[in-house]
């Protein structure tokens, strides 16, 4: 055999293998598209895969619940919070008022004196 002739049949061979390869990749495309279609359940996985999405919905489960007692606590302080500064800001305006108060008799006593050392 001449060396064109091996190198034909080389080349052809490979192209046959590139041919098969994409006609199993076609396939197997085709069959995963068809499942697609058709959709896949959990009793298509394997069992470890099933062992791995039960424990992602219990991962899943807990985060959703731990989620939920965080909202709540998170509630909680908030009106804790807010009951806080509702009393906080009571306490400002008493203390407003009393501080208003203390100025005017402060005053009323200073011209109570001032006219008493201007009557003597």
């Amino acid at each position: 055999m001449s060396l064109d002739t091996r190198e034909n049949k080389t080349i052809s061979r490979k192209a046959n293998k590139q041919a098969s390869a994409s006609n199993v990749n076609k396939i197997m495309n085709d069959t995963e598209q068809m499942r697609l279609n058709e959709g896949v359940t959990i009793k298509d996985l394997r069992l470890e895969d099933k062992k791995r999405v039960a424990d992602l919905i219990k991962e899943l489960a807990k985060i959703n619940e731990d989620r939920e007692k965080l909202k709540k606590e998170l509630n909680s302080q908030r009106q804790l919070f807010e009951t806080r500064i509702n009393e906080i800001l009571n306490e400002k305006d008493k203390s407003d008022e009393e501080r208003a108060n203390i100025f005017f008799n402060s005053n009323f006593i200073q011209n109570f004196i001032r006219l008493c050392k201007f009557n003597i």
